[in-house]
């Protein structure tokens, strides 16, 4: 913990948060995790500390074909450009088959020096107030600019979405890995990506949900297959 974020912490002064102005700027995953605690806490959301477990979940053989028999759901290719909805409709079932916290996560996925997703700190205050709006699009993109994926209290990370997401965007180049699933521990989940955490959980996401006027997430299987909106669009 740095000796701002102690300050902030037990002091109880008004924390200021930054954003990496490069890759080599974002730190080890647990702590910039604990960051996006306290930003989703500053927004007026609960969310409990995370006792971190030593751990590895995700080397057990065939956990995803296990979350698949329990959800119904066995194509992720569908999930293209849907990160937010996915990653809330299966936090329940990846928490029922490993028997520990799974938090969904948003914040910036960086390949080595450029951001592809790369929302602010005030881009997603206004969102869990506001909800999404076409106004907020930012020119030159169709859609709105954030990633999410699965946190486990392991520190190991799920993404559901990014492989099936680059397929559909650059189906020649990266077709063939549509309905992949990649996991790990940052910064080793994709090589040369970066995860960078900036708010967690389901109160957070079912705020902006709340205050959309399209439907956002899932509440079945076949609502997971209807993109309301191009709603997480790669730079």
């Amino acid at each position: 913990m740095s000796f701002k974020d102690f300050l902030s912490k037990f002091f109880g002064r008004s924390e200021t948060f930054l954003l990496p102005a490069s890759s080599s700027e974002i730190g080890p995953y647990e702590e910039d995790f604990e960051r996006a605690i306290r930003f989703t806490k500053s927004c007026g959301f609960k969310e409990a500390p995370v006792s971190w477990l030593g751990k590895d979940f995700l080397k057990e053989d065939n956990f995803l074909e296990a979350v698949v028999n329990l959800s119904k759901v066995d194509d992720f290719s569908k999930s293209a450009c849907q990160c937010l909805k996915w990653c809330h409709y299966f936090v329940p079932y990846f928490e029922s088959h490993f028997g520990c916290r799974v938090m969904v996560t948003i914040g910036q996925l960086w390949h080595e020096e450029d951001k592809v997703y790369s929302p602010t700190w005030d881009e997603l205050k206004r969102w869990c107030a506001e909800g999404f709006r076409p106004d907020n699009y930012r020119e030159g993109r169709t859609g709105f600019n954030l990633h999410s994926w699965l946190t486990l209290e392991s520190g190991e990370i799920i993404d559901l979405t990014f492989f099936s997401t680059l397929a559909k965007i650059y189906p020649d180049l990266y077709g063939k890995v549509r309905g992949g699933v990649v996991f790990g521990r940052e910064p080793n989940v994709i090589p040369k990506y970066r995860y960078f955490p900036m708010a967690v959980g389901q109160n957070f996401v079912q705020a902006i949900a709340d205050k959309t006027d399209i439907q956002v997430l899932a509440n079945n299987p076949s609502e997971l297959e209807v993109i309301s909106a191009g709603y997480y669009v790669m730079q």
